[in-house]
């Protein structure tokens, strides 16, 4: 049996309980090591504490869960200050449908080109501080974290997570739009941070553009991918599995969602003989094929790499999209650059090479 699937089956899903771990000490830390590559550590220090096996973990737990509730209060701040000057904002990949500890808090704005600038300019009077910038985010850290704690790389950086904030004017890697924000207008929801109501993409509309945003600029998925889908799913409902195909559709992401419903749908199998019933019915509406087999590697092991054709693939499929067409343009533009190019093809490579992100 091989690590991930003790890790899945250890956690467990929405659709089927926790087993209660049978390991060692040892074997529980090295799951924690697993789950951390894969996005979920804290998830998993969460099912090992319903369990009362926290053991030597407790102190990983502690810390955290301290990291969990101080970056959700860095969101709820910046939206409050977001809210009283009447931006237009979501919150996107960052509320979870179970504990997690993100590296920053993402915010697209759905508003005018001017208004953003106009926006960046309020936060930066107003206790945020511009760490830097790319095409179409820039880079923020919250100063109630200390200027004397803040983490300046632009690669690399943003070392213990918590303060930091990627302000996006819209879904991109580098130039590239990879998803058209024109197409999440209509599906926000009120979500509750500490006590404070703030604007966050619908369930539909944020597993949407996670799906995209693994196969595409990160090309890797992994155990967060596999968890948001399965309880996005079970909490969506009919409604939301037609909203979230119809986005899927509308964004030309049809090839991104199946390779990412493959895998999800491949994991539980293995981890738990079935598949659930909602990710059957939304695999079958997309047209996903071979539901539950192996996947190229060949065993059930995560993170998983998604293969070359299939980001060419999801990339070729948006071609119709005037949006996608015009930012890739001015991304090949940009790449006669020689600096520009040299970065962007070793960040290229990088992704192909790493083993989580």
């Amino acid at each position: 049996m091989t690590s991930t699937l003790k890790l899945l089956r250890t956690i467990g899903s929405p659709f089927t309980p926790s087993l209660e771990p049978a390991v060692s000490d040892g074997e529980t830390t090295q799951l924690y090591q697993l789950a951390v590559r894969n996005k979920i550590g804290l998830l998993y220090l969460e099912t090992l504490k319903g369990w009362g096996a926290l053991g030597r973990l407790q102190s990983e737990y502690e810390r955290g869960y301290l990291r969990y509730s101080e970056t959700v209060a860095t969101a709820a701040r910046i939206c409050a200050v977001l809210d009283a000057a009447g931006v237009d904002y979501v919150l996107y990949k960052f509320v979870k449908p179970y504990p997690s500890t993100p590296s920053d808090v993402d915010i697209l704005f759905l508003g005018s080109d001017n208004d953003y600038r106009e926006t960046l300019r309020m936060l930066f009077a107003n206790g945020y501080f511009r760490l830097g910038a790319a095409p179409h985010q820039v880079i923020a850290y919250d100063l109630k974290g200390g200027i004397e704690n803040m983490d300046t790389r632009l690669w690399g950086g943003k070392e213990g997570g918590v303060y930091y904030i990627d302000l996006y004017d819209e879904v991109a890697a580098s130039h590239v739009i990879y998803v058209d924000k024109e197409h999440l207008r209509q599906y926000t929801a009120d979500v509750e941070l500490n006590g404070y109501q703030v604007r966050s993409l619908a369930p539909e509309a944020d597993l949407a553009v996670g799906i995209a945003h693994s196969v595409i600029p990160e090309q890797l998925y992994t155990l967060a991918d596999y968890y948001i889908t399965l309880y996005c799913l079970d909490r969506m409902g009919e409604t939301g599995i037609a909203n979230f195909v119809a986005i899927i559709r509308a964004d030309r992401l049809t090839l991104a969602s199946r390779a990412s419903l493959r895998m999800t749908a491949y994991f539980h199998q293995v981890a738990h003989g079935f598949i659930p019933e909602p990710l059957k019915r939304v695999s079958d509406r997309l047209g996903v094929k071979n539901l539950g087999e192996a996947n190229s590697q060949g065993d059930c092991s995560a993170p998983y790499r998604f293969g070359a054709l299939t980001v060419a693939g999801a990339l070729a499929e948006k071609l119709p999209s005037g949006k996608f067409i015009k930012s890739a343009v001015v991304q090949m533009v940009n790449m006669l650059n020689p600096r520009f190019g040299q970065r962007v093809v070793a960040d290229l490579i990088f992704r192909r090479r790493r083993l989580t992100y």
